[in-house]
This record gives structure tokens, sequence and C-alpha cells, in this order.
């Protein structure tokens, strides 16, 4: 593969792994070389992964735990560390599962009522 001489400072910081993981966030310096592997694998640290505002590619953002990555501010509800598409996609997820427990429990409770009522039948008086 041929680069130019002007992607040279490209690609040697494109392959070049002598240069330790740093957060993504502007100003941050922490070293993530010593990290837990979820920050070094989503290059953000511990205090930037929970912080309410960081100044990530120069607009203000904040991590998403959802997403695993930075979004906009206007993307997340108040004060919640996961963006609304993902907490409605959660939300949907748990309606859905809850909807399906409570149908299964009218079937059991009706089955029930009518396995009574044929017993109750053949009961002598």
């Amino acid at each position: 593969m041929y680069f130019s001489s002007m992607d040279g400072d490209f690609v040697n910081r494109l392959y070049s792994r002598s240069t330790s993981p740093k957060c993504q966030a502007e100003g941050c310096d922490f070293d993530l070389t010593n990290a837990k592997n979820y920050h070094r694998r989503h290059k953000v640290c511990e205090f930037h992964s929970k912080a309410s505002t960081v100044i990530a590619a120069g607009l203000t953002q904040r991590f998403c735990q959802q997403c695993s990555r930075f979004h906009l501010l206007a993307e997340f509800d108040n004060g919640k560390r996961s963006c609304r598409r993902r907490l409605a996609d959660h939300n949907r997820r748990r309606r859905k599962s809850s909807q399906n427990q409570n149908h299964s429990k009218s079937q059991i409770t009706s089955t029930q009522s009518s396995s009574s009522e044929i017993i109750s039948r053949y009961e002598p008086d």
C-alpha cells in the first residue's frame, strides 16, 4: 500500500502503539494503561464516564452508559446517564416482558378456576 509523504504523520499515528491510551475528554491527560478494561476500550477515564458534562470533540457532551459513547446533552433527560433512545428501548423491552408475564398469569388463573369448577361439579353434595 502506498502513502504519500503528507499521509506519513497520519499513518504513524494510526499504527503507533508506543503512545499510551488517553481519555478523549479535552484537557484530560489521564493515562488509561492501568485503567479497567472498560475504560481503556472506550477511551474514557472513570471520572469523565460519570461526569454530567464533558468537553469532547469541541462539544459539551455526556458519556452514555448504554451506548458507551459521548452524546450531546440534548439527547439526555435531566441528570440521566443513558440517552433517551436507549432508555426508550429499555422501557419498551420491560413493558413487553411485563405484559407477557401478566398474560401468562391470567392464563394460569383462568386455567386454575376452570379446573376447580370441574372438580366442584363432580363432588358429591
